[in-house]
């Protein structure tokens, strides 16, 4: 699987469903691991957050892909009254990304009923 992304700067995995179980809908730890700790390259993908603390979540998932160096940014807005949290993950990222993930996350806390969190 790695050489078709032998070209890629970044991969971005599965932007509808994220990480989840083995299906055709999520990317697995696995993959994962695989296309960053092996390919060396960074690897974004999202994580819709559970029913634990999300702390303990975000602390559970830097662990298991310690090694490559990990950013995530945990947003939440207000939709009707609503709250939706969503959490973008990048593996292995470079000076640039996590520039770029603190500007996202300046840019969106300026927005009403909004906040992001970077971990």
């Amino acid at each position: 699987m790695l050489k078709h992304f032998d070209k890629c700067d970044v991969v971005f995995l599965d932007p509808d469903n994220g990480m989840g179980p083995a299906s055709a809908q999520h990317a697995t730890q696995d993959e994962i691991e695989l296309l960053g700790l092996k390919g060396k390259r960074p690897v974004a993908f999202i994580k819709f957050p559970g029913r634990e603390n999300h702390e303990t979540q975000v602390a559970k998932l830097h662990a298991r892909f310690a090694p490559a160096g990990m950013v995530t940014v945990r947003t939440r807005i207000q939709i009707n009254g609503t709250p939706r949290i969503v959490w973008l993950s990048v593996l292995n990222p470079t000076d640039a990304i996590r520039a770029a993930v603190s500007d996202f996350a300046d840019r969106f806390n300026l927005v009403d009923d909004a906040e992001a969190k970077i971990h």
